[in-house]
């Protein structure tokens, strides 16, 4: 083998070794508030009625059903795995909550760390809507939440949430609505890209490649150089 060859193959294949190594699991910090909101009220159940009061709920003029959101900050795996999250609670007031169906919810999330350098104030949000129903003989709600059900920032790292469709809940902050975190892996073809700019950057395997195809190192770093 030519020894331009051997002066490059080193420290690329020293990087792809490194690249498989196992590797202590990173962590990313996040930090992001949610809010809800009804926006439509359904349909109740007779003999009750239902109606929006502000972001709430009001079934037959008494009962208020709230959402609780809050501002969160923890760390997430940094291995592409999914965080279980909650993103609040619904709770009653004022009455007995009658039975009924096809009121509509929005679920926000605001992103504010890591900032997103895609918006101009660095903040990221999504909405999510769903159904909410309720049986007052089961004394359960029931949410279907409708696409999309995953929403990614374009932060650094890029981290995505996701909501689980299906949800029954009771109001209680012991059951809050559900759905996950995570980082974006850097896709692999990125991740190859870069061990090998890495090998090519090394001193050794630039001025190997000068020597055998003529080219000045700063044509590479900078191709205006060559012009």
């Amino acid at each position: 083998m030519c020894s331009w060859i051997k002066r490059l193959a080193a420290p690329v294949a020293a990087l792809f070794l490194i690249g498989f190594m196992p590797s202590a699991v990173n962590a990313a910090t996040i930090t992001f508030s949610t809010t809800g909101k009804f926006t439509n009220p359904g349909t109740g159940t007779f003999p009750n009625t239902t109606s929006l009061s502000g972001d709430d709920l009001k079934v037959n003029s008494a009962a208020t059903i709230h959402f609780n959101g809050s501002a969160f900050t923890f760390d997430i795996a940094d291995d592409g795995s999914l965080t279980p999250i909650g993103f609040g609670y619904f709770s009653s007031s004022g009455g007995t909550v009658g039975s009924f169906t096809g009121a509509q919810f929005e679920l926000s999330i605001d992103q504010t760390a890591p900032l997103s350098a895609a918006n101009p104030d660095g903040l990221f949000h999504a909405t999510g809507t769903g159904s909410v129903s309720f049986n007052a003989n089961t004394g359960g709600l029931h949410l279907t939440f409708s696409a999309p059900l995953s929403f990614s920032v374009p932060s650094n790292p890029s981290i995505k949430y996701t909501i689980n469709e299906l949800q029954d809940l009771a109001f209680s902050p012991s059951f809050g609505v559900q759905g996950n975190a995570g980082v974006l892996p850097l896709p692999g073809v990125a991740v190859g890209g870069l061990w090998l700019l890495g090998g090519l950057g090394s001193v050794g395997g630039l001025n190997a490649l000068r020597r055998r195809f003529g080219f000045a190192v700063a044509g590479i770093l900078n191709p205006q150089a060559r012009a």
